[in-house]
């Protein structure tokens, strides 16, 4: 199976907007895990925020608002949204269950989002118009603060073989983690939810110039096991 931007009709990013001066707008990137229910980052949502969820990159024709919000889990960082209708160009993804994401570390994965473009020069704020895929391997988490609880629902994934795009970027917070397995039931290949974008290292050329360039810290982006929660794969009701 081949991982190809068109074929994410799961994919979807948000721009969340309020009324607060003091909150900025802010866009992330989600995932669709039924038709109607998006799974994304719990530090994207806002209470009283009005989301716009675009059926591929910002600036996709096919959009809706919600308001619908919910934290899933605070620790693990996860929340969702709830939509009015299904999207007619999406799908929700195959989703992997389980209470732990140790039998899956040292997988090949595949990260996605559309935030911002890599090596972008004077490019603030400058988001990518097309689904960005990271080829990575998973591993156990490592913290970098000293005194920072650990969730067992945490791990991370690194990539140190593309250095222009080693890790996610500004705005692919809330973006999933998939890999192919064997569908249980057909036996065939299928891609599969492994966990949410929760944290991307950003440096000071990020926050200056809005270019995001390789990590320092060995491309690591840390990622929320999905699988043990399954709020965020219920349907609205």
């Amino acid at each position: 199976m081949t991982i190809q931007p068109e074929n994410a009709k799961f994919f979807v990013s948000i721009l969340r907007t309020t009324n607060d001066p003091q909150d900025p707008n802010a866009a992330c990137s989600g995932v669709l895990t039924t038709p109607r229910t998006v799974a994304t980052a719990a530090h994207c949502l806002r209470e009283g925020a009005t989301y716009t969820v675009y059926r591929g990159p910002i600036g996709s024709p096919e959009n809706q608002q919600t308001k619908e919000s919910a934290i899933v889990s605070r620790v693990d960082d996860l929340g969702r949204l709830f939509l009015s209708k299904a999207f007619s160009s999406g799908s929700a993804i195959a989703l992997e269950h389980g209470s732990s994401p140790k039998p899956l570390l040292g997988k090949k994965a595949f990260l996605y989002g559309a935030g911002r473009i890599p090596g972008a020069e004077n490019g603030n704020g400058v988001r990518s118009t097309t689904i960005n895929i990271l080829t990575v391997r998973t591993e156990p988490y490592k913290p970098v603060k000293s005194k920072e609880s650990i969730s067992e629902n945490k791990f991370q994934v690194v990539n140190d073989l593309n250095k222009e795009r080693a890790r996610g970027c500004s705005g692919d917070s809330g973006g999933p983690l998939v890999y192919i397995r064997k569908n249980p039931k057909t036996g065939s290949d299928e891609v599969a939810l492994l966990g949410i974008t929760i944290q991307v290292v950003i440096d000071d050329l990020e926050k200056e110039h809005g270019r995001c360039t390789s990590a320092p810290v060995m491309g690591i982006t840390v990622i929320s096991w999905a699988g043990s929660h399954p709020q965020l794969y219920v349907y609205p009701g």
